[in-house]
């Protein structure tokens, strides 16, 4: 068990205490209303700088975009959804030639087969996202990421959504 001793404090100790606390609050208490009143008076409810503040542009970097930085050439698959069936079995191939190989099977339909397509593919000016020519009636544009292929709706644009990420398919390791 601690046991603490306490000891009266002299009244010389008290007065100096008394002394210190009223002198640090006489000096306080003005400076605290000073910046009160300043604060208060000096502002009409708008901010005011005494120079324009200055914001750096950021530019995308043009130098490095999925043609030139990423190893995309490979296959790529995944199972992408169907408003009439379990699934769309998707592959994608592209080609160091720029060509690709496009197969699609459709889950629990009776026709079981695999419709293979073969054609060119081309990048657009920003360099992420590649479109396979000769695909009729469905979405052509593949957004290029990283060890993934994206596919876009048919105006190219990035597919949202609860299921939005049904629509990404992924590279296959190299054989």
């Amino acid at each position: 068990m601690i046991t603490l001793k306490t000891e009266p404090l002299e009244a010389e100790s008290l007065t100096t205490q008394t002394a210190l606390t009223e002198h640090v609050m006489k000096s306080t208490i003005p400076v605290l209303l000073l910046v009160f009143l300043l604060t208060a008076c000096g502002s009409n409810g708008e901010a005011e700088y005494s120079e324009p503040h200055t914001y750096m542009e950021i530019e995308a970097d043009q130098a490095h975009n999925a043609r030139n930085s990423l190893d995309y050439y490979g296959t790529y698959s995944g199972v992408v959804p169907c408003a009439d069936c379990a699934g769309i079995d998707t592959t994608v191939e592209l080609l160091e030639n720029d060509t690709f190989i496009f197969s699609v099977r459709y889950r629990g339909k009776e026709d079981d087969t695999v419709h293979r397509y073969e054609g060119e593919f081309t990048w657009n000016d920003a360099g992420n996202t590649v479109t396979l020519w000769g695909l009729e009636d469905r979405p052509d544009q593949f957004f290029v990421a990283e060890n993934m292929l994206i596919q876009l709706d048919m105006d190219g644009n990035r597919i949202t959504g609860e299921h939005a990420d049904a629509y990404i398919l992924e590279k296959e390791p190299d054989r």
